[in-house]
């Protein structure tokens, strides 16, 4: 995955069409594609609920001219199971390949805590992984279990049940939100409030808007402003930002007429709104205990008190990631630490964080990885990289794609026309019109037929 280029807007290209090709991959593997707005959708607000728990609408998105053996589609390991199609139905299959859940359903959801979510004739319920209905397929939909607990649909009511079954919470709301650190956001009457696991209300029903917990607050909007409450309910900041980002490292960057700021968890703002917005989608968070910060068109970062601790001397400065942090200058590319040293020299044309230890970067038109002393592990000499997940990458040469380890040792040549992340130790491949699974040796756990 491509990061930063020469100039800023083919960065701005470069991430949208990254975001886009991340939505598109979801819908290929048959999940539910779950948006995270930057704001809330310009709809009504049981619309924006809807869109948000409802599945994609049918027929879902298929890769056509392509079978599993004997299956139409397929899905990445998640718990030790993965989704398959056959004959138009969904069940899943274990890292042997033996089918567990017989191709039944009309859609299935990834495994999460040893149920999965399944659609049968427009009937939603759960089963385990051995197939039994744990919850009886008859609701209109259930979201994903959350603190063991899951908001269901039924003739247009919204309630609460646990992982048996059980009704904790009556159908009751217009609208409900998974929970989230213990608090869920449900609406009555187009408003909106928070519960608790008990199912107390601990908000007034009265915010436009309510977004999922995160470091202990919920950031609520109310007349097109945004506040932020706790977990008793107590409005820390009345609303008053015109946006303001969920909670990261107990802080939140605040928007006011496109300028950022920070507060803290207490309410406090720490730094008035004045810092310039790069790049719209992207989410502003700090991250390692900084934040990057942007102002007459150069960049830097601020800590948690405000201060300048990377001074604004950049054209580009990216979050930290594992200690460094990606910076762009007169046209390159390189890495500084958290002192403003510079760890990698600006000598790369584009590149991407670091991740499990290495990052992607890019000479011309080749790429390669690095370690974080800026030595470099392969030769750039691939046409394109993905960053590493449990200690593999892909790589691609004259569009055929293989696997790196950590040190740059090229354990599966590239011979696939398409492969994937690993995901519990594999990861899926493509060849031809077939489709199946590796090990991190190369070994075809599942073959490609």
């Amino acid at each position: 995955m491509k990061g930063l280029s020469k100039n800023m807007l083919l960065i701005i290209i470069i991430a949208a069409a990254a975001v886009a090709a991340a939505l598109i991959l979801v819908n290929v593997l048959g999940g539910k594609e779950e948006p995270v707005p930057a704001e809330p959708p310009a709809v009504e607000v049981e619309e924006a609920v809807q869109e948000e728990v409802l599945p994609p609408p049918e027929p879902e998105p298929e890769i056509k001219a392509v079978t599993f053996g004997p299956y139409e589609g397929c899905g990445h390991f998640n718990e030790g199971y993965a989704r398959v199609k056959l004959d138009g139905k969904w069940g899943f299959i274990d890292q042997k390949g033996n089918m567990t859940v017989p191709a039944k359903y009309d859609l299935v959801e990834d495994f999460s805590g040893g149920l999965s979510a399944v659609k049968l004739d427009n009937k939603w319920g759960y089963i385990d992984t051995e197939g039994n209905e744990i919850v009886p397929l008859k609701y209109d939909y259930v979201d994903n279990l959350n603190d063991r607990l899951a908001p269901v649909k039924l003739d247009g009511k919204w309630g609460f049940i646990d992982e048996t079954g059980f009704e904790v919470c009556s159908l009751i709301y217009d609208g409900a939100r998974g929970f989230s650190e213990g608090m869920a956001a449900v609406q009555r009457d187009d408003k909106w409030c928070y519960i608790n696991v008990s199912f107390t209300e601990v908000t007034p029903m009265k915010y436009d808007y309510a977004s999922p917990f995160r470091d202990g607050m919920g950031c609520v909007m109310l007349n097109d402003k945004w506040g932020c409450v706790d977990r008793d309910g107590n409005e820390v900041l009345a609303p008053k930002y015109g946006y303001m980002n969920d909670f990261y490292e107990d802080m939140s960057i605040v928007n006011n007429k496109g300028k950022l700021g920070f507060i803290d968890r207490e309410g406090n703002e720490i730094v008035a709104p004045k810092y310039e917005i790069v790049w719209e989608e992207y989410v502003y968070r700090f991250s390692e205990g900084l934040f990057a910060v942007h102002l007459g068109g150069k960049s830097g970062h601020a800590d948690k008190t405000g201060e300048i601790v990377i001074p604004l001397v950049y054209d580009f400065t990216n979050d930290f990631s594992e200690g460094l942090a990606l910076v762009f200058n007169e046209g390159k590319i390189g890495y500084i630490d958290r002192t403003n040293k510079i760890v990698v020299p600006f000598i790369y044309d584009y590149a991407d964080s670091f991740s499990e230890g290495r990052a992607s970067v890019c000479i011309g038109d080749k790429w390669g990885f690095i370690d974080k002393t800026g030595k470099e592990i392969t030769e750039l000499k691939y046409d394109s990289v993905r960053e590493f997940r449990e200690g593999m990458a892909c790589v691609e040469i004259d569009r055929k794609y293989g696997y790196i380890d950590l040190d740059g040792n090229e354990v599966v040549p590239p011979k696939y026309d398409r492969t994937y992340f690993f995901s519990e130790g594999l990861a899926m491949v493509y060849l031809g019109d077939g489709v199946g699974f590796i090990d991190k040796t190369g070994k075809e756990i599942v073959p490609v037929s």
